[in-house]
């Protein structure tokens, strides 16, 4: 397995495709910058809108809004425009470690503990898969369950992610330890490079042991190579989440085998006649061969126009003593860009033995933020790189924030939905309708449809998504194709392209209550409560026995307080479905809380 495989496990997955960087009406762009604010190493919380400079391009600019946030709540703004931000968190922990240990556990356990918050997403993509926890999870779960699955799961995917890698690495040591005793270390040989070699004359031995080495440690090389093209793609997916957006990088310390410098040097002057051979040895022993493999400053934009904080956490661990054989730091290819790439956004790069550490550290200096506002002089959509410099008048504070942005042509296909105050999310799953339809009732069935359905039932969602597009390229008047394609985009976490597609069913079809369900679920997930009851009443006008339109409308209704209605709507669910009593029942009781608390 790959070294930084997550980013090719995790671009297999769409997020969220809502833009937020840039807001705009007409003509008018404005900007947002969130900024962190410190003085030695304390976050400054009592800074004015009159406080801040904004320069793009060295050119000053006028700031329109300040928005104090404590993690997701806005405790002071000031405003000369109004915005409505959005502060829902999404975190992102990618771990690159060969295995677990107490002191990666002690991170988990750190981050479940003190930093999670009912309403935050959550991805932890572990060395060979990705996993997505719902934002309503920590109000089902206990907080230690969270810990002990997530625990779980790190055990036995960095062990399964990083076989390869280990088997390599296990390879190259033995083949070291040879070596070394060939160059004069005092080293107990394995047997394994031995055999078949001890008639073989000492110099060609030598030159085949050297050449074992070069091509093993070239296949260490392609285990944790960087795709460049998969790093920008990460970027174009994660600007277009919607909220703030962390990224937590777990890099553990590589320490690749290879020879004492002395026995080296000794070896390098018995071989002065043999060029072939010094200029092996020269060439593995005494090159640095470890340069940045990609575009260094075109990843750092890509970054800083995402608007995501990059929190670079290395991990240290110490080097294993063996006679004969040094251990050399093999890890400065992948320091020095993301060290670079959490400049550039904002974030933080930090190295230490303690993973648990490294997260506090890093938690606690983004916890706390301010959201900046300011309408760029003389915009053009140039698609130039745009450069941001905040400064803090009369002030040496060390200030924080992402290095500038894409000035792009506005995509008006993808507005951005604003919601009016950020909003405690209380535990209100949505019931999607993702019944395959009775076989009778699809008239003359397309066999790219057919064969769209197979694969959605087999789990293969992105196969789906093709094969649906091609039943809707051959017919596209079929809203059938266009709901499956819709679910199959939800099950892909991509709801941009699943709203579009439950809309364009509903616009060939006004009849289909499944498809303004399914959107309405969409409609609650974004937290716009009016237009998900809206969808859920036009599907229950359609079908009156929906009861799970009913019991959806319920959770949108709690939503917007409206507790009564809400009651309702779970009781009448109940009465047309007597499976949802449960579920049903537990949501009437939270409502009856409610309206007793008032």
């Amino acid at each position: 397995m790959k070294k930084l495989i997550f980013f090719i496990v995790f671009i297999a997955l769409a997020i969220i495709l809502i833009a937020q960087e840039i807001q705009h009406e007409t003509l008018v762009v404005n900007i947002e910058v969130p900024v962190r604010v410190f003085d030695g190493g304390k976050f400054v919380e009592d800074l004015t809108i009159n406080d801040f400079n904004v320069y793009e391009d060295g050119k000053l600019q006028d700031v329109v809004a300040v928005y104090l946030i404590k993690q997701t709540k806005i405790e002071r703004k000031e405003e000369k425009r109004q915005f409505e931000p959005k502060t829902s968190r999404n975190f992102y922990l990618f771990f690159e470690i060969t295995n677990t240990s107490p002191r990666i556990q002690e991170a988990i356990d750190y981050f479940v503990q003190n930093v999670l918050l009912p309403g935050d997403n959550l991805w932890v993509i572990s060395p060979t898969k990705t996993y997505k926890m719902k934002s309503e999870s920590l109000e089902v779960l206990p907080k230690e369950e969270v810990v002990k699955q997530l625990e779980g799961i790190m055990r036995r995917d960095a062990w399964a992610g990083s076989s390869d890698y280990r088997s390599v690495v296990d390879e190259l040591t033995r083949i070291a330890r040879t070596l070394s005793s060939m160059f004069g270390g005092r080293v107990v040989v394995d047997d394994h490079f031995d055999a078949g070699l001890e008639e073989i004359p000492e110099d060609i031995k030598l030159e085949i042991l050297l050449n074992l080495y070069s091509t093993t440690l070239e296949k260490l090389e392609h285990l944790r190579s960087i795709d460049q093209q998969k790093l920008l793609e990460f970027a174009s997916l994660l600007k277009e989440e919607m909220g703030q957006k962390y990224v937590f990088l777990f890099y553990e310390r590589e320490l690749i085998p290879t020879i004492e410098p002395r026995l080296v040097a000794q070896a390098s002057g018995a071989f002065q006649d043999n060029p072939n051979i010094l200029a092996t040895i020269t060439d593995l022993f005494y090159s640095d061969r470890r340069d940045a493999s990609i575009d260094v400053e075109r990843i750092k934009k890509a970054y800083a126009d995402a608007s995501t904080a990059i929190h670079f956490l290395f991990f240290t661990k110490p080097a294993e003593h063996v006679s004969g054989i040094y251990f050399e730091e093999h890890s400065e290819d992948i320091f020095s860009p993301f060290m670079e790439m959490a400049k550039a956004t904002g974030g933080s790069a930090e190295s230490s033995a303690s993973p648990r550490f490294l997260f506090k550290n890093a938690v606690e200096a983004s916890e706390n933020y301010y959201l900046l506002y300011y309408r760029p002089s003389n915009y053009k959509e140039d698609g130039k790189f745009k450069n941001i410099e905040v400064k803090v008048r009369g002030k040496n504070y060390r200030v924080t924030h992402r290095a500038g942005y894409f000035a792009e042509k506005i995509d008006s296909r993808k507005p951005v939905k604003i919601e009016s105050k950020p909003i405690e999310r209380k535990s209100k799953p949505v019931e999607r309708d993702s019944k395959p339809v009775k076989k009778e009732t699809i008239k003359k069935p397309l066999p790219f449809l057919e064969r769209g359905l197979s694969k959605y039932k087999s789990g293969d969602f992105s196969a789906a998504v093709e094969d649906f597009t091609r039943a809707v390229d051959v017919d596209p008047t079929n809203a059938l194709a266009y709901y499956y394609r819709g679910i199959a985009f939800e099950d892909l976490d991509d709801p941009y392209s699943a709203i579009e597609d439950y809309t364009k069913a509903i616009e060939i079809n006004p009849s289909y209550a499944e498809a303004y369900n399914n959107r309405g679920c969409l409609m609650v997930k974004e937290g716009d409560y009016e237009e998900a009851i809206k969808d859920f009443t036009k599907a229950i006008k359609i079908k009156p026995d929906y009861a799970t339109a009913y019991f959806n409308r319920g959770n949108a209704w709690i939503g917007l307080a409206e507790y009564s209605n809400a009651i309702k709507d779970f009781k009448r669910a109940i009465e047309l479905d007597p499976k949802k009593k449960e579920k049903a029942s537990e949501k009437i009781k939270f409502c009856e809380s409610k309206i007793r608390d008032k």
